[in-house]
């Protein structure tokens, strides 16, 4: 699935900046959707990366790809356990 992401659209560079949970089995990848003030909270789809729309249409939601989640909730996914580093 990594080599579906088109990394001129997302924040990481290459597969190489890529974070991932504690037994490599998910990792992510972030995107900006421009500096209109929309709230942490709230997910834009009108600003999700082409390559993230064609991966959500390939596989499927909750087995082999979870979200998109909004900044916060992003957050708090990640102070699960299941990821080494809980710096957000």
């Amino acid at each position: 699935m990594v080599s579906k992401i088109r990394f001129n659209q997302v924040k990481e560079d290459h597969p190489g900046t890529l974070r991932w949970n504690n037994n490599n089995t998910k990792t992510f990848v972030k995107w900006d959707c421009g500096n209109l003030g929309i709230a942490k909270t709230t997910v834009v789809n009108s600003y999700m990366p082409d390559c993230i729309f064609q991966l959500k249409e390939t596989y499927t939601s909750g087995t082999d790809y979870w979200g998109p989640f909004s900044a916060d909730d992003f957050k708090t996914e990640l102070l699960k356990s299941e990821w080494t580093d809980n710096e957000v």
